[in-house]
C-alpha cells in the first residue's frame, strides 16, 4: 500500500486531508478567521515555511509542536509582530500532566477550545462568574433557590 493510502486510513474520520509541500502550501490552503492549525513536520524548514505562511493570516490559533529551542529559532528568524506572536502557541497544550498520545491530544484540544472561547483555562471550582452565558430572563423562567424549595415541598 502506498504512503498516501496509509495516510487516508490513519485519518479515516478527517473531513479533509491535504498532502502538500512547503513551497506550494499557499496554493492549496486558504485560512479563515476562526481556523486553527497545529504544525509539526520534524523538519525545521518545513515548519518555518508553514508558520511563515500562516502567521500573517487571520488564523485564530497556531500551535507548533517541537522543542522550545526550535520554535525560539523560528521566531527569531521570522521576527513576527506582536499580534502574530499572540496567536502562536508553543509548546502547545494545557499543563494537565499529559504523557500518552491521547492525553497530549486532549491537552491540545482543550487549549484550542479555551483560546477559541476566549477563556483562561483554569479550575472551574475557582470561577466566580457563571459557567455559561446567562439566559435572557424574558426567554427563560428563572427560579430562585427560595422558589425551588417551595416547588419541592
Amino acid at each position: 500500500m502506498s504512503r498516501t493510502g496509509k495516510t487516508y486510513q490513519r485519518f479515516a474520520f478527517a473531513d479533509k486531508i491535504i498532502l502538500t509541500r512547503r513551497d506550494i502550501i499557499s496554493q492549496q490552503i486558504s485560512v479563515e478567521e476562526n481556523d486553527v492549525a497545529v504544525v509539526m513536520t520534524h523538519n525545521y524548514f518545513d515548519d518555518y515555511n508553514i508558520i511563515k505562511f500562516l502567521l500573517p493570516t487571520k488564523i485564530s490559533y497556531l500551535g507548533v509542536m517541537g522543542s522550545k529551542n526550535r520554535i525560539a529559532k523560528i521566531i527569531e528568524d521570522l521576527n513576527p509582530t506582536k499580534t502574530q506572536l499572540e496567536k502562536l502557541y508553543s509548546p502547545i497544550g494545557l499543563d494537565i500532566g499529559a504523557d500518552t498520545p491521547a492525553e497530549i491530544a486532549n491537552s491540545i484540544i482543550s487549549e484550542i477550545q479555551a483560546v477559541s472561547s476566549k477563556r483562561n483555562a483554569s479550575f472551574l471550582k475557582y470561577r466566580s462568574q457563571p459557567l455559561h452565558q446567562k439566559y435572557d430572563v424574558q426567554q427563560k423562567q428563572v427560579i430562585t433557590p427560595k422558589q425551588r424549595l417551595k416547588v419541592e415541598d
